[in-house]
């Protein structure tokens, strides 16, 4: 078994939680960031939880690019709140977004 839940900052999003809260930063170098491949079957939540926003960089947002993706490119975060499941199909479909009303995905 283990943890099925974890908070990060880091870009590259951990697999084998089944949901990550995520904490972002308007900083341009923190605005990006990795969904690398999973297990068949497995279910992916992400939600943002925290933006740092700066004078000098405005408000933070956080892109997300699949390693293996199935019909879309990226998933854009833009608030907290925001929340995003994935499913990993397996190794050829890779993974696919389940239907959300926060995200914005890009096919």
């Amino acid at each position: 078994s283990g943890a099925t839940s974890l908070t990060t900052t880091q870009l590259l999003i951990s697999i084998g939680y089944s949901f990550v809260r995520k904490a972002i930063a308007s900083d341009p170098a923190y605005r990006t960031g990795v969904l690398p491949n999973g297990q068949p079957g497995e279910m992916l939540t992400i939600q943002i939880t925290e933006i740092e926003t700066t004078a000098d960089h405005g408000p933070g947002t956080f892109t997300l690019t699949p390693v293996k993706g199935t019909g879309w490119t990226s998933a854009v975060f833009e608030a907290v709140g925001d929340m995003q499941t994935f499913l990993y199909i397996d190794d050829t479909t890779g993974w696919v977004p389940l239907p959300n009303t926060s995200v914005q995905i890009t096919f």
